[in-house]
């Protein structure tokens, strides 16, 4: 069995102060606090002064990092705050301030480069082919939509691992326009199954489980393209995502910036992956077959001086042909207006606060006029210096799709459900 252990990672920690010393470093540090001043809706009981959960969102609570010219790490931490007792809220994740908030650790992780042509990093691993900056935990995947929506922060193009997982990284450039690299994620816990922990385990001469792996390769074209492969290996039995893709410009500094990833998603093809009204990805897969395609998408447009455009449309065809698996879009727009100290916004989305993809399919709660919904978000920000806050008004316009504890995902109980917030959030750059 090989298996990461504490020791081997507090080593690692120890190569990169040595890698570091008497070297001139990079250190940034931000803070972040979001929440609501007030939260309603139809039917619904208005709630005053609510902090956001930070488990699977950016910013985070708390990011620190440091890098120097062969050596670096980082450090993001979240806020995770619970109440005594059940608000009914059904905005997202949070909370009213009757309860306690802890701070825990999301990512951890130190790098170092042995020689100027590689990198290797352990820690908490994220590989990503391309990825939009609105809501990058949001990574749209091709599986069956469902109660987990997207796949979550600990998963991107490349691996997938648990909430104490761990692994190591090695990126290699053997020619200045590629780049290329491989990632094992096995984890360093061992109080679930004789697996975790392991990236391989083997009875004699037979193996018997392995867990998640990936690569990912992109290569420049000039200066404002580049083009990409990536594979996710999720273990034995478990789901498969091989994703390929292209971008052109530069999000920053540059007029626009656009990428395409398809994203090819290799599931059971008999659909034992579904459970209840939800979706479960660590369920076991008995005879793969491509289940879904992703059309994953994110554009940036600066429009003159102060206009900046962002749009994301990501779609999902499903191809299973059951009449519970319909395939779905979910659009996200958002226009900010850049006036130096003040910045007026504006976001139009159905997947953020209240997630209602567009679905197409030939039965209610399966087609486009059950499942329209729209979540409109003016605001503005303000910049004082290293300090950004912004408010504004969410409102929320959809039918009534509701999820029901049965083989289907949504009924659709023909009212109109109508939400609203008072958003708020400070970021603090240290």
């Amino acid at each position: 069995m090989i298996r990461f252990s504490k020791h081997f990672l507090l080593g690692a920690a120890g190569v990169l102060v040595c890698s570091m010393h008497a070297a001139a470093v990079d250190v940034s540090a931000r803070l972040n606090l979001e929440g609501n001043l007030a939260n309603g809706g139809k039917d619904a009981a208005t709630r005053f002064i609510e902090l956001n959960e930070q488990s699977q969102r950016d910013p985070d609570a708390f990011v620190f990092s440091i890098a120097g010219e062969n050596a670096g790490g980082s450090l993001s931490m979240v806020w995770t705050f619970t109440s005594d007792e059940a608000d009914g809220n059904t905005s997202g994740d949070t909370t009213t301030t009757d309860g306690k908030a802890d701070i825990t650790i999301r990512k951890a992780s130190v790098w170092f480069k042995p020689v100027p042509w590689a990198k290797v990093t352990v820690g908490t691993l994220m590989q990503h082919l391309y990825l939009e900056y609105m809501r990058f935990w949001e990574d749209a995947s091709g599986s069956k939509v469902g109660s987990e929506k997207w796949m979550n922060y600990r998963e991107g193009s490349g691996i997938d691992y648990g909430d104490s997982g761990a692994g190591i990284a090695l990126a290699i450039t053997p020619i200045q326009p590629l780049t290329i690299e491989v990632a094992a994620a096995p984890g360093t816990s061992s109080d679930s199954d004789d697996t975790s922990g392991a990236f391989w385990t083997w009875d004699g001469s037979t193996a018997t489980s392995y867990l998640a792996w990936g690569a990912v390769a992109k290569y420049s074209i000039g200066d404002n393209a580049t083009v990409g492969v990536a594979y996710a290996d999720n273990g034995l039995h478990k789901y498969k995502l091989l994703s390929a893709g292209f971008d052109v410009g530069h999000p920053f500094g540059t007029p626009y910036y656009f990428f395409i990833q398809p994203r090819f998603y290799f599931g059971d093809k008999h659909a034992s992956e579904i459970q209840y009204y939800g979706y479960s990805r660590n369920n076991d897969v008995d005879e793969y077959a491509l289940t879904g395609i992703a059309i994953d998408n994110w554009f940036r447009f600066n429009l003159g001086e102060h206009v900046v455009l962002q749009a994301r449309l990501p779609f999902v065809a499903r191809l299973t042909g059951d009449d519970d698996d319909p395939s779905y879009l979910l659009y996200d727009l958002e226009c900010d207006y850049n006036m130096g100290k003040i910045s007026p916004y504006i976001e139009i989305n159905n997947c953020n606060r209240i997630y209602a993809p567009l679905m197409f399919g030939s039965k209610d709660g399966y087609t486009l006029s059950d499942s329209f919904a729209v979540d409109i978000r003016p605001g503005v920000k303000f910049h004082f210096a290293s300090c950004e806050v912004f408010t504004g008004v969410d409102v929320y316009f959809g039918p009534g799709l509701e999820k029901s504890a049965a083989a289907t995902f949504y009924s659709n109980s023909n009212i109109t459900t109508i939400g609203w917030r008072v958003p708020f959030g400070v970021t603090l750059t240290l």
